[in-house]
């Protein structure tokens, strides 16, 4: 379908009604971000749809696991915004500021599939895993390229409202993403 406002809040009321509680809801985000009015948003076509705005579709998973993946540019502002229980929130920019073209993306879901992606060799690859492997994978191409990294991926996941560039650390956020 079409991408715009409309059509994500009708196929987001499909999911919820589907949705049992227990399930996990896995959203991910591909495109181009901005932030230049009104706080970070999403750009589709017609009207965008603000960090607030998907908060508020989010909230409609009150009994169930999300996991929201933002891989545009200037989606830093969408952790705060989308923090929250049962979450898990990743996003590839650290802030709304960083306006480049992401690459995290293509790495997150390469992640998912790739051989050395499996840190802890226990047969799957977790959300943590997958996005541990598309941050460091961002930064390779980046230097090997000859460019400054104009991208800072983000996971928070322990509803605090603040992202972590390394999560995975005992106390920190990473703990629901690995699951």
């Amino acid at each position: 379908g079409s991408s715009t406002r409309e059509a994500i809040a009708a196929t987001v009321d499909r999911m919820a009604r589907a949705a049992r509680p227990g399930d996990t809801v896995f959203v991910v985000l591909i495109g181009h971000g901005a932030s230049a009015t009104g706080g970070a948003r999403f750009n589709l076509r017609g009207p965008d749809l603000t960090a607030a705005e998907y908060a508020a579709l989010l909230n409609r998973f009150a009994a169930q696991t999300v996991i929201f993946a933002n891989t545009a540019s200037s989606s830093g502002g969408f952790v705060q915004a989308l923090s929250g229980r049962n979450r898990v929130v990743i996003t590839a920019t650290t802030t709304d500021g960083e306006k480049n073209q992401t690459r995290f993306g293509e790495f997150f879901a390469e992640g998912f599939g790739a051989d050395g992606a499996d840190g802890d060799k226990d047969g799957r690859v977790s959300v943590l895993e997958a996005f541990n492997w598309a941050r460091t994978r961002v930064a390779d191409s980046y230097k090997r390229d000859g460019q400054l990294l104009t991208e800072h991926a983000l996971l928070d996941d322990n509803g605090d409202g603040k992202g972590a560039a390394a999560p995975g650390q005992p106390g920190a956020d990473g703990a629901l993403a690995r699951t």
